[in-house]
């Protein structure tokens, strides 16, 4: 009796059945390439939302600063200790304080952000200003700063 045709493809099929076809490895190729260019912008925008935080904190962490010396200076803000301010790497921040230490005004940056030299500002008079590329964002009028102190890691 003769073997049927669907046993004789099955055996024959197993008996070279020994790897991958040509095809089979560009579809997986093709599938790895188009997951890559997915994946890569989506994470190069999480380190720069991550550099942000950085900025964003470590003002933060300034801003606080100074305002508890402000308290303790009798309503005059003055310059830190630059060797009490630790800044995350990377980070670089200008202080500047208005003559009468009423108010001081704060820029800060990070040199791992995509997009270089953008900025983060901060204004003791009229609180937090953000990103300057933000919609919408203005840089107010300062006042004469006569103290300027950079401070970077």
């Amino acid at each position: 009796m003769e073997e049927p045709v669907l046993h004789r493809i099955a055996r024959l099929r197993r008996a070279r059945d020994d790897g991958f076809t040509l095809i089979e490895m560009l579809v997986v190729v093709l599938v790895v390439g188009i997951l890559t260019a997915i994946a890569v912008p989506v994470f190069i925008g999480q380190q720069d939302q991550a550099h942000r935080s950085q900025v964003e904190s470590d003002i933060h962490h300034l801003v606080l600063e100074m305002e508890s010396l402000h308290v303790g200076n009798e309503a005059a803000y003055t310059a830190p200790d630059p060797a009490g301010i630790a800044l995350t790497e990377g980070v670089s921040i200008e202080l500047f304080v208005s003559p009468d230490g009423r108010s001081f005004f704060l820029q800060g940056s990070s040199a791992k952000l995509a997009e270089g030299g953008l900025r983060y500002y901060f204004s003791s008079a009229d609180g937090l200003l953000g990103w300057e590329d933000r919609p919408g964002f203005a840089m107010p009028a300062l006042p004469a700063l006569t103290e300027s102190y950079g401070l970077t890691p």
